[in-house]
């Protein structure tokens, strides 16, 4: 089945007779003879029958996972934590939010988007994604507003938390849930917690866009003025698995087996405590603001040296790295939105994918040789992007433990760093004033993540994830406050020889 979807091949049920559409020249002699053979597997999956589906409910569509959907799917279905894949989006709601709308736009976004009712699963060999028809959206109602408000803030709180660490099945649907709180008359809160498997940040963007404009027509009765889509995710995953042949793949592969040639994928963290054996997803973050008058010089020396602002901040970051880390030679990945074409910026779904940068200071004298040596690196993986993270991660461990026999597996990726190149997006829904956050759920997935986005009004908000067995806040916070004292340095004089640049351990 993934094969014929790959392929684009519909297949159809009339009785018992099984029919496809496929584009012209796909159903080649071979394909032909095995869809014959197979005839009879195929039909009873269809009917709801096969591969132990029993009596569930029949999909309305099957696709293939995409690759960030089969790395997600293969490499964390024996975590135990499996809630560390929920993303929690908290909506404040201050006014009187018109229940019966707001679950008519959330439903909206239901019909609207497949991959809101898609539920994972793995047939034989291979990894499929099913579409579900829609069905109703439970939004549950919490009526707080009797309490006292600390306590009704303090139980909303608690509740959220609660709501945010419950995992979902993969294999039913809706990878979705709605929670209204009511803690007064006129203040409320809606938590939405959606599995990374079919979101991702750009995506929630879209969704509190879209948010906004079904609700509002859901208040004065209209039908949705939203144009209907192009392309479902499903589509994108289709075109994903045909665009990228073997000829493709063998080719980024070839680039990033040189790009990544000799280098040492595990970075030397100075870590507080010793790394266990089997280390969890407990953490921490330490959020922070970068005000524009700090973010405003390193722009002006990314234009300098022909860059983005995203290769300047890289630049800091990894210079970071390479004085606490004592190594000239490294990688850090940098997670992609990865949507390629105009037509994927409206699906909800999930497309990022990470990319290996390897950082090389040897033979850098300053800051401003460092940000065009990090840029051409950045900029040369972009167009090689789109091989999926896991192939690279698989090839790399190959290749370094061919070069190290019997040592340990290195480990990678350690440190992710991430710029969101759209801000947040505030939902307006009429008559009420409305702020949009993601709900901290004491989770990493990594031993540091750096995520910087843009403020309104100028700026960055930042924040930096840490695992809490590895590291004490103690030591986020006091990295950070180098980060901001090298950004500051920087931004003053970039043609500095980078040991001119200090950090706090160099006023001790």
């Amino acid at each position: 089945m993934a094969r014929l979807h790959a392929k684009d091949v519909r297949l159809s049920l009339d009785g018992g007779s099984l029919g496809y559409d496929a584009p012209a020249g796909v159903m080649t002699p071979d394909l032909m003879d095995e869809l014959r053979r197979r005839k009879r597997q195929l039909v009873a999956w269809m009917e709801g029958s096969g591969a132990g589906a029993g009596t569930r409910e029949r999909p309305v569509e099957v696709a293939p996972m995409s690759f960030s959907q089969e790395r997600l799917w293969v490499g964390t279905r024996h975590i135990a934590e499996q809630a560390i894949f929920n993303i929690a989006h908290l909506l404040t709601l201050t006014g009187r939010p018109d229940r019966a709308a707001l679950g008519h736009a959330l439903n909206g976004l239901v019909e609207r988007h497949a991959s809101m009712r898609t539920r994972l699963v793995q047939r034989g060999e291979y990894y499929l994604q099913e579409v579900m028809a829609p069905r109703p959206l439970p939004v549950v109602l919490t009526d707080l507003s009797a309490l006292p408000e600390k306590e009704a803030l303090a139980r909303a709180e608690a509740l959220c938390q609660a709501e945010a660490r419950l995992p979902f099945d993969l294999s039913e649907v809706p990878l979705l849930r709605a929670h209204l709180l009511k803690l007064a008359e006129e203040e409320w809160q809606l938590l939405l917690i959606i599995h990374h498997s079919i979101t991702d940040a750009w995506s929630l963007g879209v969704m509190m866009q879209e948010l906004s404009v079904l609700y509002t027509a859901a208040l004065s009765g209209a039908p949705s003025p939203l144009v209907p889509l192009t392309m479902q995710y499903t589509d994108f995953c289709r075109w994903q698995r045909t665009w990228f042949d073997e000829e493709r793949q063998e080719r980024m592969l070839q680039f990033w087996k040189a790009e990544l040639e000799g280098v040492t994928p595990t970075l030397n963290l100075p870590y507080d405590r010793p790394r266990p054996a089997q280390v969890s997803f407990r953490g921490g973050a330490h959020l922070f603001q970068l005000p524009a008058d700090l973010v405003s010089p390193l722009e002006g020396v990314a234009r300098r040296h022909g860059t983005t602002l995203y290769s300047a901040l890289l630049s800091v970051f990894v210079l970071q790295l390479s004085r606490v880390c004592q190594q000239e030679d490294f990688l850090v990945a940098c997670p992609l939105a990865n949507r390629v074409r105009r037509e994927h910026e409206q699906i909800l779904g999930l497309f990022t994918n990470n990319m290996p940068l390897r950082v090389r200071l040897e033979g850098v004298s300053t800051f401003g040789g460092l940000v065009e040596r990090v840029s051409r690196a950045f900029f040369a993986g972009i167009d090689q992007q789109a091989l999926p993270f896991g192939k690279v991660v698989e090839m790399l461990v190959q290749s370094y433990q061919r070069a190290n026999p019997g040592g340990p597996r290195p480990i990678f990726p350690q440190v992710l760093f991430m710029l969101q190149n759209t801000p947040s997006v505030q939902p307006e829904l009429p008559g009420l004033t409305v702020k949009a956050q993601d709900l901290a759920t004491d989770t990493t997935k990594v031993d540091l993540c750096f995520v910087l986005s843009p403020m309104a009004g100028g700026g960055l908000d930042g924040v930096l994830e840490y695992r809490s067995e590895l590291f004490d806040a103690a030591t986020i916070v006091r990295w950070v406050d180098d980060f901001i004292r090298l950004l500051g340095q920087v931004g003053q004089d970039a043609e500095r020889p980078l040991g001119e640049y200090t950090l706090s351990a160099d006023q001790t």
